[in-house]
């Protein structure tokens, strides 16, 4: 014998062990009735006894009323035997979603019909703005939007975000949804609150083939449409399928998106080839850009060291040298980046060598302060300059130096590179070798006859960077090599001094030891 047969007056009595006359509401309570709404076999003990004792409308925190439960659910016996006993038809859950509106999102066809009948309200919103049918579509319930669309439901409505339930279809792929919309009239080109349209919210998901043989429009020429904001994005994505479905259906190849960027431009800073290659064919221009002076498909590829895209671009006839505003040519972008690869290609392409950027470092001072070794030579042997200065003064040596690399800076040296350049600052490419820890480089350049105690701007020789940053070992070396050891800077200060000021105690112990003055 099952509980529903079982005398009422027992059934109550178990009720009234599982909640006593004395227990306080709350949540918890709540949370049995809304178990025992969910099974039809407590029929009785809702109807003879639970009633009796919770408020059926109401909700604490994230628990739902029950009607909103036996709605989702989709029994349709207790959302009947609820709206028998009063409770509230609109009563909604945390989110605003009233029982109907739970009832369409969850396909319960019998549930939406009720609600109706019992006069539920067909536009009602949550707190983003949906309606029922929005869930319906949302979720995929064909046969729900078919009911709520017969009963009247706007096909139009827009939710907090400005999107139509059109949207929802396209997002989530549900063709046959879109079909019956669009065959319903749903507007295809209506835009969001950020200008996006139905095509091209389906184009981020990859879902677009539908609408467009359905006819969704792609021929407006407005910088801002919502078809040219598809083309982009499925660039961006690399669906190549769709971009030619878009191109086929009359958008513009070089369309340019809110910052000027083109379809090409995205396909290429996301390295999708196909369709690069595919947007070449329909004519894009290989140098189009956001806007005079920034940065090419050419550019954005060398930078990423992408040597087939620049043999690409190059041969559709991309600008060798085309520049930025802050004079970055494509040459320069692969050095900046250490893409020695693509370097050799653009030099072997005819790239102009002596471009400079906004810090007026050309092409050679890069690579030979990333250390490419090879570009540095090829860069060489085509006649770069190795005295070109930047801004700060500094040659290709001196970068060389500070890095540390030895290989290239005998490169320079053998090319001819000034040993005493001196930098904005008075400083040599032995100073910086110095001021940096590079014992390697020293030895070099001091091996090459480079100036022990030549000055820089404050008058600090090489042993005063040495001992002012604490480096014992650089320390000892050019003290080895005959430096002065009670040279003065234009402050009067020695490097026992500097090295004291610093508490480099290892130093000044060293340079005591080795006879330094204590003046300090």
């Amino acid at each position: 014998m099952g509980l529903v047969d079982l005398p009422v007056e027992l059934v109550e009595s178990i009720i009234n062990f599982i909640i006593p006359e004395n227990w306080v509401y709350n949540s918890e309570v709540q949370w049995v009735l809304n178990l025992r709404l969910l099974c039809r076999l407590f029929n009785r003990i809702i109807s003879h006894c639970a009633f009796r004792k919770l408020d059926i409308d109401t909700k604490n925190g994230n628990v739902q009323v029950p009607l909103w439960r036996a709605a989702a659910r989709g029994h349709e016996a207790l959302v009947r035997l609820l709206l028998e006993k009063g409770t509230e038809l609109e009563s909604k859950d945390q989110y605003g979603r009233t029982p109907l509106s739970s009832a369409a999102a969850n396909g319960h066809m019998t549930v939406v019909e009720l609600l109706l009948e019992k006069g539920a309200e067909l536009e009602s919103k949550s707190k983003r703005g949906r309606t029922p049918l929005f869930w319906a579509v949302a979720n995929g319930r064909i046969a729900v939007v078919k009911l709520l669309l017969e009963k009247g439901a706007e096909l139009e409505s827009k939710d907090s975000t400005g999107r139509t339930p059109i949207f929802w279809a396209a997002a989530y792929g549900h063709e046959a949804m879109l079909k019956l919309l669009l065959e319903k009239y749903a507007k295809r080109e209506s835009k969001d609150s950020k200008r996006q349209t139905p095509l091209s919210i389906a184009t981020i998901n990859g879902y677009v083939k539908l609408l467009l043989e359905k006819g969704a429009k792609s021929v407006s020429k407005s910088r801002s449409s919502g078809d040219q904001m598809a083309l982009w994005i499925a660039a961006a994505k690399g669906y190549e399928t769709v971009v030619k479905l878009l191109l086929e259906k009359g958008v513009e190849v070089e369309s340019k998106g809110g910052n000027g960027q083109t379809p090409l431009w995205w396909a290429a800073v996301n390295g999708h080839e196909a369709v690069v290659n595919l947007l070449l064919e329909r004519g894009a221009k290989p140098d189009s850009t956001r806007e005079p002076g920034s940065r090419t498909p050419l550019f954005l590829v060398a930078a990423s060291g992408q040597e087939a895209w620049v043999k690409l671009l190059l041969g559709k006839g991309a600008g060798l040298d085309s520049k930025t505003d802050d004079g970055v040519t494509p040459l320069l972008a692969a050095a900046r980046n250490v893409r020695e690869v693509v370097v050799r290609l653009l030099l072997e392409k005819g790239a102009e060598l002596e471009s400079k950027d906004q810090y007026g470092r050309t092409a050679l001072s890069w690579a030979a302060a990333n250390g490419l070794g090879m570009a540095v030579k090829l860069l060489l042997e085509k006649g770069a300059e190795p005295e070109s200065k930047d801004q700060y003064g500094r040659t290709a040596l001196s970068w060389a130096a500070a890095s540390g690399l030895g290989t290239i800076v005998e490169l320079l040296l053998e090319k001819g590179a000034d040993l005493e350049s001196k930098d904005c600052d008075g400083q040599t490419p032995l100073s910086r070798a110095v001021a940096n820890g590079h014992l390697a480089v020293v030895e070099l350049l001091l091996e090459k006859g480079a100036d022990l105690e030549s000055k820089s701007e404050r008058g600090g020789t090489p042993l005063f960077w040495a001992a002012a940053k604490g480096r014992v070992a650089m320390v000892k070396l050019l003290l080895e090599k005959g430096a002065e050891l009670e040279s003065r800077d234009s402050n009067g200060q020695t490097p026992l001094s500097r090295a004291a000021e610093n508490l480099k105690k290892e130093v000044v112990r060293l340079l005591i030891e080795k006879g330094a003055e204590e003046s300090y």
